[in-house]
């Protein structure tokens, strides 16, 4: 995988570049492998394209604050970018056909410029295709830990639930950035946290389960920075779940 930038200009503009690079089949064949997701999961594929929607706003958003020029400069081809990835959720189109519709080289070089200035005046955190796919191996052998346990099924459910939203926010970074990944680990810690806090779970298994959620939590917060959302999130808990007496 290529360096993703570190900035929403710059990861939307990297998409359109890997669209361009791809050609023949249907739009139903190739977006899952520019957002990645299963060709057949609808709920994947809305998710996707609504956080490609949501990046531009949040470029617009930045460049607005910072360079009203750039900005302006944006707002001319913004419609072009949005109209890529929206057309793009009708699965049956030619690809080729659709690209020479839709995909703009004015587009791709204002993107370019945007995603240069906000590198420098608005960078994001970043990490690498290795440590993702390392920590999404340590989800998949947690969630088969999990899954096999003697746990209440209704919490079973949630904590499964939530390590799916966190492997979604893996696969999304290429769109995002860490911005999901931080949410959805901030989410789980919370849910994880407070539920060992309340005193309500009665399975044997729990301790140890609690165990390595922690620790899983606590190893993706050190290992991609994501201690300022998930440390105040916490101590919100801990807070709350205070004896009132």
């Amino acid at each position: 995988m290529e360096p993703i930038p570190n900035n929403p200009a710059g990861r939307i503009h990297l998409l359109m570049i890997n669209a361009k690079a791809l050609a023949n089949q249907t739009t139903g064949q190739q977006f899952p492998i520019l957002l990645d997701y299963p060709p057949n999961d609808t709920i994947a594929m809305h998710r996707r394209f609504a956080a490609v929607l949501n990046e531009i706003d949040e470029a617009e958003h930045l460049l607005k604050n910072f360079d009203p020029q750039l900005h302006a400069m944006f707002m001319g081809d913004r419609q072009s970018v949005v109209n890529f990835f929206s057309v793009g959720i009708n699965p049956s189109v030619d690809w080729n056909q659709y690209k020479t519709q839709h995909l703009r080289e004015e587009a791709l070089r204002t993107l370019q410029f945007c995603s240069l200035a906000l590198s420098r005046m608005s960078p994001e955190r970043e990490t690498t295709a290795e440590a993702l796919a390392d920590f999404e191996k340590k989800l998949n052998d947690l969630y088969s830990y999990v899954a096999e346990s003697d746990l209440d099924p209704a919490l079973k459910g949630r904590i499964l639930g939530g390590l799916n939203d966190i492997r979604n926010s893996i696969h999304e970074y290429r769109i995002v950035g860490l911005k999901a990944l931080e949410k959805a680990v901030a989410a789980f810690g919370v849910e994880v946290h407070s539920t060992e806090e309340s005193g309500s779970v009665t399975s044997p298994s729990w301790p140890d389960i609690y165990d390595k959620l922690s620790t899983f939590v606590d190893g993706a917060t050190k290992g991609f920075a994501l201690w300022e959302k998930i440390r105040p999130l916490r101590e919100m808990v801990k807070q709350f779940l205070l004896p009132t007496s």
